[in-house]
């Protein structure tokens, strides 16, 4: 029996899925993983793909104890992520929180008038070009997107309340888009301890006598997936990760 170790870092996308999904699959299946770790060092990303890696995370947390160890970084999405486990430890100098949403769309409108460009736009439906960086500013329209946003962030805050058991007071408090010391972030329960990695594997073993034998794992992609993509061998690649975790 051992603790799996996956190292999380970087934005997570689309292609965070197709890295660790296979990883995260092995690690729920295999019965000689008594427990898991998830180094996290990730500053978010994508909504969408933030969810579905907490629900996987969350889906093996009912099978077998799964912490959170923030190393660096643990923010918006990736704090989403670590919300998932059952306990989450941070290193004292790392950063937590940012429970948020953003969207930022530069509008180039006005340089493009200053040099004598035009784009024209011919669209079927009023909000169809919404958000374009060509386009008149349009407050229906940016109140519209707005709601949008507010939807997103409604998923994401009531996962963390949720999770860390907050009640609506604690919660409106802390779900600002605010980043936090560990300390602080401690006090206000978003984490659960503050030290290094050993201390997250010395809380789980005693905690779920999961022991103290780990083996690391991170995405492994083939050599010529890595030189031109991994968009034509992502089946090659799940087939290598899949040979690899197989004992």
């Amino acid at each position: 029996m051992y603790v799996a170790k996956i190292n999380f870092s970087g934005k997570i996308s689309q292609r965070s899925l197709s890295d660790y999904g296979p990883i995260l699959e092995f690690v729920e299946r295999k019965r000689k993983i008594s427990g898991v770790i998830l180094t996290i060092n990730s500053g978010g990303g994508d909504a969408t793909s933030s969810q579905i890696l907490f629900n996987k995370i969350r889906k093996i947390d009912t099978i077998k104890p799964v912490y959170a160890y923030i190393n660096g970084v643990g923010a918006s999405g990736a704090y989403w992520m670590a919300c998932a486990c059952r306990k989450i430890y941070s290193l004292e100098t790392s950063i937590v929180g940012s429970i948020g949403v953003i969207s930022m769309v530069p509008n180039v409108k006005g340089l493009l008038d200053r040099i004598g460009v035009r784009v024209d736009i011919d669209k079927i439906g009023r909000y169809k070009d919404m958000n374009s960086p060509f386009g008149e500013s349009d407050k229906e329209a940016s109140e519209k997107y707005h709601e949008i946003l507010e939807e997103i962030f409604s998923v994401f805050r009531n996962s963390v309340k949720e999770r860390r058991k907050f009640t609506d007071e604690e919660i409106g408090k802390i779900a600002t888009g605010e980043v936090f010391a560990p300390r602080k972030a401690m006090e206000l329960r978003l984490i659960d301890g503050i030290g290094d990695i050993e201390a997250a594997l010395d809380d789980m073993s005693r905690s779920y006598d999961t022991g103290k034998k780990t083996r690391s794992f991170s995405p492994k992609r083939p050599f010529v997936s890595r030189v031109i993509g991994a968009g034509a061998f992502s089946s090659l690649r799940d087939s290598v990760l899949d040979a690899i975790f197989s004992e």
